[in-house]
């Protein structure tokens, strides 16, 4: 998805959440670090997992590291370059990133 896709609304805000941070700062936080992870058994992540399956039996039990390979999957099946999905999943060889391509391919 190109920024241009996006509502107007949405890049508004992200443009004024951009501002001051260079190409590598952190855009979620104050720029200068990630944000911190949420405690592994009691943060709000642990909590929807715990949570989802009680509204929907159908839904799987997931973790962040399968939420990293999802988002990079979308990014390459939405036209993204491998490249900037191995960049997006951190310090990988590029036959992980590809892999997640062929993924992303194939459903």
């Amino acid at each position: 998805m190109s920024v241009s896709t996006l509502p107007l609304s949405s890049r508004t805000r992200l443009a004024a959440a951009c501002e001051g941070k260079g190409p590598d700062g952190w855009l979620f936080s104050g720029g200068d670090a990630p944000l911190p992870y949420p405690h592994p058994t009691s943060g709000w992540f642990a909590h929807a997992v715990r949570a989802a399956p009680i509204l929907d039996d159908r839904i799987p039990r997931i973790t962040p590291h399968d939420l990293r390979h999802t988002a990079a999957s979308l990014a390459v099946s939405s036209g993204a370059n491998v490249k900037v999905a191995q960049r997006m999943l951190g310090p990988v060889a590029v036959a992980t990133a590809m892999s997640e391509a062929r993924k992303a391919a194939a459903s």
